[in-house]
């Protein structure tokens, strides 16, 4: 019997205010060095880019070159691309008010997606392409309890019954 792998991944991003469903998948193992590499670009621009934001909210002046890392995180012709490769629409989207044939892609979602669905869509393809079930994504959660064999002071219930540093005097 042939084995079974499930490369795509239901998952539900945001866009103009409404829940839409789509299956992402990790990159390819040829094109994770690359993608890795944008994601840690989009994150060292994205930095300044939060700064921008914390100080436009806080009524302060920001640098015109603040503003250009907050509009420039990720490239458009990259992004498409993962789009195009990684994700795929399970239902047709239909815009209302709008002509045209229903979305029923990756690269069709693209087309109307605006910067807030491009970042969830892309940490989520980053985000499997870092973690799989055998590395701890289908894992429970951390313990809490502390090490097997101990008090909750931290002591252990065992006592000594001989002495550790050699013969008492």
């Amino acid at each position: 019997m042939p084995q079974l792998l499930k490369r795509w991944e239901a998952a539900t991003f945001h866009l103009f205010g409404h829940e839409i469903r789509a299956e992402v998948k990790a990159p390819s193992f040829s094109d994770e060095p690359e993608f890795n590499r944008r994601m840690m670009g989009i994150g060292a621009k994205a930095a300044p880019a939060r700064a921008a934001l914390a100080a436009i909210e806080s009524g302060q002046e920001v640098p015109a070159e603040v503003y250009e890392a907050l509009f420039s995180a990720a490239d458009p012709k990259w992004s498409a691309e993962v789009f195009a490769k990684c994700v795929r629409v399970p239902d047709p989207i239909t815009l209302e008010g709008e002509e045209g044939e229903p979305i029923t892609s990756g690269a069709g979602l693209f087309e109307i997606a605006n910067g807030a669905l491009v970042m969830e869509v892309l940490n989520k393809v980053s985000e499997m392409s870092r973690l799989g079930a055998a590395e701890g994504k289908a894992s429970s959660s951390p313990s809490t309890s502390g090490p097997a064999g101990t008090t909750s002071d931290g002591g252990s219930p065992v006592t000594r019954t001989e002495t550790v540093d050699g013969v008492a005097p």
